[in-house]
């Protein structure tokens, strides 16, 4: 991915697993991003995080769960505890709310490819990001395997960022490619899907 972007100009930052933090979400915005690629565990809130709220979709950050940390988001539903499965520690997750609440700033018309499990499953998490100026938003419909979602999201980038696809061409050849996930049938999608004519260079 990182020698994609740079072959066609693009600076790349790249934050490792245990900076993507409560306070890296809550400064996303600020950076001026262009395209963001998150490659994180997701999950429905139902089922992999503690509250119950139906439709939505949280994404994992790196830092472990306490009790004393982000007291106010936690009381308010902006973030709860995560867990991949009984057998790996508890993190912290962000939530739509955290989006729409806590979260400075705006995008400035950002493509965001989320790579986890359900992150179109429901579209709380995209409405979110685009409520807060991000231009499009792609994921997968239910869950899918690392594998698989790094080999579509090299094929995704070849087809925005060097053939310079429209969104809706590059998701829809992506899934030609590549193929809904072979485990669990998962489908890439994007949100919303008016701006499917449009390129990752459009404003």
């Amino acid at each position: 991915a990182t020698n994609t972007l740079k072959q066609a100009g693009y600076t790349v930052d790249y934050y490792p697993g245990e900076e993507v933090t409560v306070e890296f979400y809550r400064n996303l915005p600020t950076h001026g991003y262009e395209l963001i690629i998150l490659r994180v565990h997701s999950a429905l809130a139902h089922y992999a995080f503690t509250e119950t709220m139906s439709g939505n979709v949280g994404l994992f950050t790196g830092e472990l769960y306490s009790t004393r940390s982000h007291v106010n988001e936690q009381l308010t539903d902006q973030v709860t505890k995560a867990r991949i499965s009984q057998e790996y520690p508890e993190y912290f997750g962000i939530l739509p709310k955290f989006v729409k609440s806590t979260m400075k700033g705006t995008f400035q018309n950002s493509l965001i490819i989320m790579m986890g499990c359900y992150g179109l499953t429901y579209t709380s998490m995209a409405e979110a990001l685009v409520e807060k100026g991000a231009k499009a938003y792609i994921s997968w419909k239910g869950s899918v395997s690392a594998t698989h979602t790094d080999q579509a999201t090299a094929q995704l980038l070849k087809h925005l960022i060097t053939e310079k696809q429209t969104i809706e061409q590059a998701v829809n050849n992506t899934m030609e490619e590549v193929g809904a996930d072979p485990a669990y049938n998962s489908q890439l999608i994007y949100y919303p899907l008016e701006v499917g004519n449009q390129t990752i260079e459009d404003t």
